[in-house]
């Protein structure tokens, strides 16, 4: 689980010090043996990124960088075997390239090899399946036009893109003056003045599945890594004395620490994690979630055999990157990325001075993020309006840098912080009213489904900021207690669900969650199914056919006989029929017949009969939306209706009252979001 390491450097397979020296220089590496192992592809660098490399250190050197003292390149992850050889698990690419660049500056400035820095070999290179890639290397510069060498890279891929990757460094110096070439050279190399770094890690845990689980994106070497390496970096402070600088750097280090550790805390004792992350951040189920088995205990703390799987964020995603996102432009990040963006400011200004900037807006940012992600002794309707709107913004896929940007417009622009807050609510509800449409009973399943699921979002939040208006409603969970939980909306992965699904997938779905597998289980659950459907608004036609499958099947229970063949046959048939109703009726697929379920309710009871559904959510009634628990305490009936009602009514079946009671309280519900004709936004 989470520790200071896996914060820190976002994984607990990699090694690295206190954050503040996990660079080494070009110089660094000199007399570093490092060995490619067999399980790696080769060297595979296109002419392009060769390039963009050059491009990027040479621009460094003689271009616009404003006092920075270095270019920082990505990162090199490795492991060291017994023998004192670097294995190189990630970063082949960029090390070979960054080999290739020597070779070719020694050779082409070769006055420059009488300097003791620069003789003999920088470092070496060697790959465990590969042993003639070694040597073609180390003499590239014979190798590269040789006759030989021509036929050889017909045959050898590697040869082949060891030669077109020199051939392109060759071509771009050759175009430089001699002088900008040495002092190129001096400036890549030199000890002294360390002007080209790489981020390195060493790792901890087994080679193989390291290098497995980078390559599957499990251990992403993320920017916010090297974007923690700028700012933690001891050329980064603002303070001239030594210990003023270490100081700085260190209170950075754990406000770091501490803001990653509170982004991915619980909210009181939930199961998910990531409270604010999940509200501030869109997940990507895919991308972004794990599965974890925890065994469950018994009354006195014993270990059960038996285990409970539940979603959690991956431990390598940093959580602070979030609030990095909230003061970047969002096209810049798609267009250069975070890093870049920040380390393009860098280089446009004074260093430390603009480090120094950059970490007081991000810190900004995180205060105000952090004030309004709990309640407080002042809280107020505001404040709560504040949280479930801009969850329910970044949900519909608004920006954090935009919804942040409102803010501090309207922080400028407020006498007092009640005034500030109040008009940041009403531009928030401005652009909620934009997500959401006038025709909302209009709306079907599937085609609309991404606005459908954000209305009943938007219906249940509206109970967290409003509460509840009905003085019958059964669930009294106290919404002025809490705030909505979007990690448990986002890390549940809910869906859309029929409240009456006639579907005969029910069947088979009662069967698996009753545990039931006899024949006589199946004809007992088809009778209860059918019971339900005859009760619904189908055809008379079809509830003729009904009633008289039903009249057989209990006649085979009270004979105890099974069915026969042309019976089984009429009944698939049956079923068939009432699973195409169902799919062709549009008002079964609208808003008033829909809720939102959790991937794992949804699994459970997706396609059961409404009173199986209802026993489920009294079972288990921490798995649901509040209001999705109403739908089925049928607490959207008006309080007399409910009353008289309630003890006559079937829970076999969601009604057409039903279904009207409850798509006008979403339209009361909602109204308030709705845009006005007169209304600018």
């Amino acid at each position: 689980m989470l520790n200071r390491e896996n914060v820190e450097y976002n994984n607990s397979e990699l090694v690295q010090d206190d954050g503040l020296d996990n660079l080494k220089s070009i110089q660094d590496l000199r007399g570093f043996k490092f060995l490619v192992p067999s399980y790696q592809r080769g060297y595979r660098w296109t002419e392009q990124e060769v390039k963009d490399l050059l491009n990027d250190i040479w621009n460094f050197d003689f271009g616009k960088n404003n006092g920075a003292k270095f270019y920082c390149l990505q990162p090199i992850v490795v492991k060291q075997d017994s023998e004192g050889k670097y294995r190189v698990i990630d970063g082949q690419q960029r090390l070979t390239t960054i080999f290739l660049i020597i070779e070719y500056l020694k050779s082409a400035e070769e006055g420059l090899e009488k300097e003791s820095i620069y003789k003999n070999s920088h470092f070496e290179i060697a790959y465990e399946a590969r042993m003639g890639s070694a040597e073609f290397l180390k003499k590239i510069k014979d190798n590269f036009q040789s006759d030989e060498t021509k036929e050889n890279i017909k045959t050898n891929i590697d040869f082949y893109h060891f030669v077109k990757a020199y051939e392109s460094i060759k071509r771009f110096f050759e175009d430089k003056k001699k002088e900008e070439r040495e002092n190129f050279l001096l400036n890549f190399l030199d000890p002294h003045q360390e002007k080209y770094k790489i981020l390195w890690y060493e790792a901890l845990d087994e080679e193989n599945e390291v290098f497995r689980r980078l390559n599957s994106g499990k251990i992403p070497l993320e920017e916010v890594e090297k974007i923690k390496a700028l700012f933690l970096s001891k050329g980064a402070s603002s303070k001239e004395d030594k210990d003023e600088q270490t100081c700085e750097l260190k209170e950075r280090a754990e406000f770091w620490y501490e803001t990653e550790i509170k982004t991915r805390e619980k909210k009181n004792n939930a199961i998910y994690g990531d409270f604010i992350y999940c509200w501030l951040s869109a997940v990507n189920p895919k991308r972004d979630i794990m599965f974890v088995e925890e065994c469950l205990k018994d009354d006195i703390g014993k270990k059960k055999s038996k285990k409970n799987t539940f979603p959690m964020l991956r431990d390598s995603i940093q959580r602070i990157r979030v609030y990095f996102e909230a003061v970047v432009p969002n096209k810049e990040i798609k267009e250069k990325g975070l890093f870049r963006c920040i380390y393009d400011q860098y280089l446009a200004t004074e260093k430390a001075e603009k480090i120094q900037e950059m970490w007081d807006e991000v810190k900004r940012a995180i205060i105000f993020f952090h004030d309004h992600a709990y309640i407080s002794k002042d809280d107020d309707r505001t404040r709560r309006k504040i949280f479930h709107y801009l969850g329910f913004l970044v949900y519909n896929g608004i920006s954090i840098y935009n919804l942040y940007q409102d803010w501090k417009k309207k922080a400028n622009n407020s006498k007092n912080e009640a005034e500030k807050k109040e008009k940041f609510v009403e531009l928030l509800l401005k652009r909620v009213k934009k997500e959401v449409p006038k025709n909302i009973e209009d709306l079907c399943y599937p085609k609309d489904r991404k606005i459908l699921k954000s209305l009943l979002l938007l219906f249940e939040l509206d109970y967290w900021i409003n509460g509840s208006d009905d003085d019958y409603s059964e669930e009294k969970r106290g919404y002025e207690e809490g705030y909505f939980e979007f990690n448990r909306f986002a890390l549940g992965e809910w869906t859309l669900e029929h409240i009456h699904a006639q579907n005969s997938k029910g069947i088979s779905t009662t069967m698996k969650s009753e545990n039931k597998k006899s024949e006589q289980d199946e004809r007992e659950v088809t009778i209860e199914w059918l019971k339900g459907v005859e009760e619904c608004e189908v055809s008379e036609e079809l509830k003729q056919e009904i009633k008289e499958m039903l009249e057989i099947l209990q006649e085979s229970k009270t004979k105890n006989k099974q069915l026969d063949s042309l019976q089984k046959k009429e009944l698939k048939s049956l079923l068939k029929k009432i699973d195409d109703d169902f799919d062709n009726r549009d008002d079964l697929h609208k808003i008033s017949n829909l809720t939102l379920l959790s991937k794992s309710a949804n699994s459970a009871m997706g396609n059961l009969i409404f009173s199986k559904k209802k026993e489920k959510i009294d079972k288990f009634g921490w798995f649901f939306f509040t209001t999705t628990k109403m739908i089925f305490a049928r607490d959207f009936l008006e309080f007399h209706e409910k009353k008289e009602k309630k003890e006559l009514l079937s829970y076999n079946i969601f009604t057409l009252e039903d279904r009207n009671k409850y798509l006008a309280a979403i339209k009361r519900r909602l109204a308030s979001y709705v845009k006005n004709s007169n209304e600018k936004i």
